[in-house]
């Protein structure tokens, strides 16, 4: 295999991961424009103070369990992908540059 291969493949997996980055965040930003979303809180005064389910947004935008559940497990993917996705994008930079 040769060097100059190893270097685009090393590129080609980098600029996917950062776009996969870009997109996974993207989605979580769209989805939840008013995050945090949280339980809200009694007497405290929200924009909007219509919460059926119990669950706000930033602003008191009303929020239903499954909001918060889906919010959740977004943040923990977050949590853990972006590191990971990181790291990843270090090890192919080192590895591409050692091929060159």
């Amino acid at each position: 295999m040769s060097d100059n291969f190893t270097r685009k493949t090393s590129r080609v997996f980098a600029t996917a991961l950062l776009i996969g980055m870009v997109v996974v965040s993207g989605v979580f930003l769209m989805r939840f424009p008013d995050a945090p979303v949280h339980r809200c809180i009694a007497g405290r005064h929200y924009l909007y103070e219509q919460h059926p389910d119990g669950f706000c947004g930033k602003q008191g935008q009303p929020r239903t369990a499954a909001d918060y559940a889906a919010y959740d497990r977004w943040g923990t993917t977050l949590e853990f992908a972006w590191p990971l996705a990181m790291a990843a994008l270090i090890i192919l930079h080192r590895h591409g540059r050692r091929s060159s």
